[in-house]
């Protein structure tokens, strides 16, 4: 069984900001709305590509996509914006919470993406931390050279269109390197980045489950070992695809950083909470977000036989070695609605990630009280600080947790007229 959440603070569609937009066309079209004809070539490289990601997940060892200039060209046109606001719904919702990843207050996050692609990470690091005041430099680690000179290029066109506003965050160039086993703890330990991130990358880079858990392993004992030496929280983001094979690769991953000493977990779980979608061989868990993609990519879509609607991800939140002081409210034992709300004669149902696992909770239409009559209008995603349930699952009572509200108009902008909710 999938288990589908959103954002507890996003209960409504938004559109792909139009300053990303026009980075985009500007690099890859001159700044032109492009033309059919224009969006010919990518689409005959999408077309092509596609398979690879979504049969061999990327993971092929001999001639990788990313070695030819069509295909790398390709992919970033299409998946850097279907990614790209990934990042930002991440870190809005540890905001939203009072968790602020990074550096301490004052200082500049020092932030290392790694397995970086065409610099997907930094576009949604640099409008998040645009609109959020946030101050930080990113370094790229990327092993294509395709990628590497992509990524500088892509980074350089998104710099230019912010530059009307407050300026982007810094950028490192996007280097040609390795990423994985000695070289990339090496780098942690000496340059001690404040925050490691992995965008659909770390399947890519470790398609072996015991390779993948021994390598993270190392990368969280040097994120813990440079906390220790300043006294500065380190953390670890790692997004993934929401299909099912990436997303319980991730849970699996999430098992062993759980039980380590000097790990916390944070989101999107609130906890070290046992995992319910691992229960069983065929569960999974992700997000999902509505989005209006621009007109031109959803056209480039169409003529590879693509359509894209919402971002669909996994993702996990860990600090290593210090971690900052709960913020006031976290709900860290309380539960997130991870399905749709299910109505059926005479009740309305909904499974929750709880302390406890995964749990079922109802309310009977013949049942309902002042206590737990609006449960019933909960939305997927949504986190309460405390639900308690009898033994067959019925709602007795609840507390919101209290964090949602709207979503920021800045960061996530309204959909155009027409968009379907």
């Amino acid at each position: 069984m999938r288990y589908n959440r959103r954002m507890h603070f996003l209960r409504r569609p938004f559109a792909f900001p139009a300053e990303l937009d026009r980075a985009l066309q500007r690099h890859f079209f001159g700044g032109a709305e492009p033309s059919p004809a224009a969006l010919k070539p990518l689409a005959r490289s999408l077309e092509q590509l596609w398979p690879q990601l979504a049969r061999e997940r990327g993971q092929r060892a001999s001639k990788h996509y990313s070695g030819a200039r069509p295909s790398a060209e390709a992919y970033a046109a299409y998946y850097l914006p279907a990614n790209a606001m990934k990042l930002p719904l991440v870190l809005e919702e540890a905001r939203v919470f009072g968790l602020s990843i990074g550096a301490p207050a004052g200082t500049r996050t020092r932030w290392l993406d790694v397995g970086s692609g065409p610099g997907t990470a930094y576009w949604g690091l640099a409008w998040w931390a645009r609109c959020r005041g946030f101050d930080v430099e990113l370094s790229g680690l990327e092993q294509s050279p395709e990628f590497v000179a992509l990524a500088g290029a892509l980074a350089r066109a998104l710099t230019a269109e912010l530059a009307a506003g407050q300026p982007a965050p810094r950028w490192d160039v996007f280097r040609h390197g390795g990423g994985k086993g000695a070289s990339l703890v090496d780098r942690i330990a000496a340059s001690k980045p404040h925050v490691v991130s992995m965008m659909n990358s770390i399947g890519e880079m470790a398609p072996d489950g015991a390779e993948r858990g021994a390598w993270i392993g190392e990368v969280a004992g040097a994120l813990a070992a440079a906390a220790r030496s300043d006294g500065a929280p380190r953390w670890l983001v790692v997004v993934e695809p929401g299909s099912k094979a990436a997303t319980r690769e991730l849970l699996e991953l999430r098992e062993s950083l759980r039980s380590r000493e000097d790990a916390r977990i944070w989101l999107p779980c609130l906890s070290a909470r046992r995992c319910g979608a691992l229960e069983r061989p065929d569960d999974w868990c992700h997000e999902e977000s509505a989005v209006e993609f621009p007109k031109w990519m959803d056209g480039l879509g169409a003529a590879a036989g693509l359509r894209k609607e919402a971002v669909l991800f996994s993702y996990l939140v860990c600090s290593f070695g210090v971690h900052p002081a709960e913020p006031a409210g976290w709900p860290g034992t309380g539960a997130r609605v991870v399905s749709q709300r299910m109505k059926e004669k005479g009740l309305t149902q909904c499974f929750l990630c709880t302390t406890d696992g995964k749990r079922k909770a109802r309310v009977l239409d013949s049942r309902r009280t002042a206590a737990n009559e609006a449960f019933v209008e909960s939305a997927r995603g949504q986190v309460f600080a405390d639900v308690q349930l009898d033994a067959k699952g019925d709602v007795q009572s609840f507390t919101d947790c209290g964090a949602a509200g709207e979503a920021d108009v800045t960061v996530f902008p309204r959909p155009g007229p027409g968009r379907r909710s």
